[in-house]
């Protein structure tokens, strides 16, 4: 009896000890579950979505102001060819001669021989463009546009020998703060900040829904910013407020509107009807990751337009729809060159667009076909030192015909800023010139139009 006692005492430590054990493991169960609650929620919560779905569709504007230069002196030289074709009117002319002077209009735009010089004199605050073009050898119109001492000046061969002032120009001043890339820098990201912060749970509405990922039928979580009357004047007007109470960011408005500090944005109450802008984000159910993004905009409770980017494994995908019509794009990129391929309603290929940037060359080739009607549009760019030549090609066509044919070639040299040295000190006011004059003026416009009809009468310019 005495052994069996002895047993049994030896067996109650054994007991509390797992007793000890288990409480921590439970203690840290339920931290773990609170902890993957508290992790959901945050993953859940709509202003978190909406604030990560925004950053993550505005980082290409960080890539446009980091490619923006600062605005400098120069002086560009451009030769300008251009060439005009269509066999369509071709083939009206030769059944009704009254279509012979729009032949006759692209065979000498053809042939014209087009010089453009730009300078820009940033210190000196002075811009000088001169336009000059030839056809066959003869001068056609000589056009001279001047910015000096915040005053803008035309001139014109054979019209008058002075300058005409035309008034204030502050080009300069606006391109002093375009060029400040820095504040603009800054602005984006304050008012991007003031954006994210200033969203209410009001302004949301989220639900579970079945929708169409990479082409299957998926359970995602829908998150809707609801931006109607009230709620976008409210989100503005909060957004209004912080830019004026940000020293920086006030001063750098201030400068384009000095009353901007005493500007006010109504918040709207009440309306009579229901138009919204809505920006939706469709996340997958488990962690809420972003998948597909739309804006749609509804009035009166109908849905008139839709916008949606979904994010695929190797591509992303773009629809529009709009009064029951849907164009669908497929957007893929691979090292320097971003394809672009559209569709109609019915997965019928409609166009492709190639977009290569490489370094400073850039390419650009679009093309449409549907029911024999076609489109073509080439842009091409390449700089090789100081020199750019840029190629273009606009065509219309239906039936293998061409309705339109424009094609240009441009040569650019750029080199520093030349010294500017107009003379205004005779400039005429524009508010000046007589009725007789302004008839020469006219004049010498008709004649340049009718040059290129090809001298042809009965022409009604």
């Amino acid at each position: 009896m005495e052994e069996e006692k002895e047993v049994k005492q030896t067996s109650k430590p054994k007991k509390r000890k797992r007793k000890k054990i288990i409480a921590p493991i439970f203690l840290l169960a339920a931290v773990i579950a609170i902890g993957i609650g508290i992790l959901f929620n945050y993953l859940g919560n709509p202003k978190r979505i909406m604030a990560e779905a925004v950053d993550k569709l505005s980082n290409g504007v960080d890539e446009l102001f980091q490619g923006q230069e600062e605005q400098n002196s120069y002086t560009t030289n451009s030769d300008v060819n251009l060439s005009v074709e269509s066999d369509y009117i071709s083939y009206l002319a030769s059944v009704d001669p009254t279509y012979q002077p729009f032949v006759d209009l692209f065979n000498n735009i053809s042939k014209l021989d087009t010089n453009v010089t730009v300078i820009q004199d940033v210190e000196q605050e002075k811009l000088l463009a001169e336009i000059s073009t030839n056809l066959n050898g003869e001068n056609l119109l000589d056009f001279r546009y001047l910015i000096q001492e915040n005053q803008a000046y035309y001139f014109i061969r054979n019209f008058l020998s002075t300058y005409i002032q035309m008034g204030d120009n502050d080009y300069f001043a606006s391109l002093e703060k375009n060029g400040a890339l820095e504040d603009q820098q800054y602005l984006y990201d304050f008012m991007m900040d003031s954006f994210k912060r200033n969203l209410k749970d009001s302004y949301f509405k989220k639900e579970k829904v079945t929708t169409e990922l990479e082409g299957k039928n998926q359970e995602t979580t829908k998150v809707t910013l609801i931006l109607d009357d009230h709620n976008a004047s409210e989100l503005a007007s909060n957004i209004l407020q912080d830019l004026q109470a940000d020293k920086r960011s006030s001063e750098i408005l201030s400068a384009y509107d000095p009353e901007f500090s005493d500007q006010s944005i109504e918040v709207v109450e009440n309306t009579d009807t229901e138009e919204a802008l809505m920006l939706s984000v469709y996340t997958t159910s488990w962690n809420y990751t972003a998948r597909k993004y739309e804006l749609s905009y509804s009035y009166d409770g109908t849905e008139s337009f839709q916008l949606s980017y979904e994010e695929q494994e190797n591509r992303g995908v773009l629809q529009i729809t709009m009064d029951d019509q849907v164009i669908t794009a497929t957007i893929e990129e691979k090292d320097n060159k971003t394809v672009i391929t559209y569709y109609d309603q019915n997965d019928n290929q409609i166009g492709t667009m190639e977009i290569t940037k490489d370094g400073e060359n850039f390419d650009l080739s679009y093309q449409y076909d549907s029911d024999g009607a076609g489109i073509l549009l080439e842009l091409h760019s390449k700089t090789n030192n100081t020199t750019t030549n840029t190629t273009f090609q606009f065509l219309i066509s239906a039936e293998d015909i061409s309705i339109l044919d424009i094609q240009a070639d441009v040569t650019t040299e750029k080199t520093e800023a030349k010294e500017i040295t107009e003379d205004v000190s005779n400039a005429v006011r524009e508010d000046s010139i007589t009725e007789e004059q302004q008839e020469q003026l006219q004049q010498i416009f008709t004649n340049f139009l009718l040059a290129l009809f090809g001298g042809q009468d009965g022409i009604n310019l």
